[in-house]
C-alpha cells in the first residue's frame, strides 16, 4: 500500500499552489496585474478621478460605494473558496491515514466567514475614512495622487491584507474540518502531528525556509525564528503577509527520512541565500542534493 504520509504531503502541497492561483486570481501580483482586487481599484480610482475633476459629490459616493460593494464581493467568494479547500485538504489527508491506521473522526465543522471578512474590509474602512477626512478639508488632490503624490485610495494595503485574510481562511477551513468549531474544540489523537509544508520557490521567506519541515502537536504551536513573522509562536499558517505555506497531518509510524531531507534542503536554502543574496535556484521541498 502507497505511503499515506505521502498522500497527505501532495495535498498540502496543493494548498500552497491553490494559495498561489488564488492571490494572483483575486488579488493581482507583479506577475499578475490584472487580479480582481487591482481591477477594481483601476475603475475606481479613474471614476473617481473624472468625479473630481467635475466637482461631482454625488459621483464621488457612487464610486466609494461601488468599490466597498465590489471588495465584499470579491472576498466573499475568495473566502467561501479557501475555506472549501481547506477543508478539502484536511479530509483528504485524515482519510488517507484512515485506510491504513485506526481510523480518525472528522469534526466537519463550517466556520462562519464573516468575522474574517469583516477584518479584511476594516483595512478598506480606514481607507475610506482618510478619503472623507480629505474631502472634508478640501484636500481633493491626496486621494487619487499625481506623479509627484500617492494617493490615498491606493490597491497596496487593502491587496495586502487580502493576502492574509485569504490564507486565514483556508485555515480556519481545515481546523474547522478536523478539530470542529473553538467553543465546541476537541483535543485531537496524540499520535497526530501538524507539519509545516512551504511553497518552494524563489519567493519563499526566510521564515517559512526554517519553518519547513517543523513537526508540533495539533495542542501546540509552531515556533518562528525566521523573517518575517506575525509572532514568533502561532498555531496555524498564515505566518506573514503574502504566505502560502499550507500543514500536512503527520504520524510518526509513516516516516521514512522524507522530513529529514525537506529540512537539510530548506537549510541549504537558507546558507546559499546567505552566501550569494541572490533567489535564483531554490532547493525542491524533497532534495538531497546541493547548490
Amino acid at each position: 500500500m502507497a505511503n499515506p504520509y505521502h498522500a497527505a504531503l501532495a495535498e498540502a502541497r496543493r494548498d500552497t499552489r491553490f494559495l498561489d492561483v488564488l492571490f494572483a486570481r483575486y488579488i493581482g501580483t507583479a506577475l499578475h496585474p490584472r487580479g480582481r482586487i487591482l481591477s477594481v481599484y483601476r475603475a475606481a480610482r479613474a471614476a473617481m478621478d473624472r468625479a473630481l475633476r467635475e466637482g461631482n459629490r454625488i459621483a464621488i459616493a457612487d464610486a466609494l460605494e461601488a468599490l466597498r460593494y465590489a471588495l465584499l464581493g470579491i472576498g466573499g467568494e475568495a473566502m467561501g473558496r479557501a475555506v472549501a479547500r481547506g477543508q478539502t485538504s484536511m479530509e483528504t489527508q485524515v482519510e488517507a491515514y484512515n485506510r491504513d491506521a485506526r481510523p480518525m473522526e472528522l469534526a466537519r465543522q463550517r466556520p462562519d466567514l464573516q468575522p474574517l471578512l469583516s477584518g479584511w474590509m476594516s483595512e478598506f474602512d480606514r481607507q475610506l475614512a482618510q478619503v472623507e477626512a480629505a474631502l472634508a478639508l478640501g484636500e481633493d488632490g491626496r486621494i487619487v495622487g499625481d506623479e509627484d503624490r500617492l494617493g490615498i485610495l491606493q490597491p497596496a494595503p487593502v491587496a495586502r491584507g487580502a493576502a492574509g485574510w485569504f490564507a486565514s481562511a483556508l485555515a480556519l477551513g481545515a481546523i474547522a474540518w478536523v478539530t470542529g468549531r473553538p467553543e465546541e474544540k476537541r483535543e485531537v489523537e496524540p499520535e497526530v502531528q501538524k507539519q509545516v509544508i512551504a511553497a518552494i520557490d524563489e519567493r519563499t521567506t526566510d521564515c517559512c525556509l526554517r519553518a519547513h519541515g517543523q513537526l508540533q502537536p495539533f495542542s501546540k504551536p509552531f515556533e518562528l525564528v525566521g523573517t518575517p513573522r506575525y509572532a514568533d509562536k502561532m498555531e496555524w499558517t498564515p505566518f506573514h503577509d503574502w504566505c502560502r505555506t499550507s500543514i500536512c497531518m503527520y504520524r510518526e509510524q509513516y516516516e521514512d527520512g522524507t522530513t529529514g531531507q525537506m529540512r537539510d534542503a530548506a537549510r541549504a536554502e537558507v546558507v546559499a541565500r546567505e552566501e550569494t543574496g541572490e533567489r535564483v535556484e531554490i532547493h525542491p521541498a524533497t532534495a538531497r542534493s546541493r547548490r
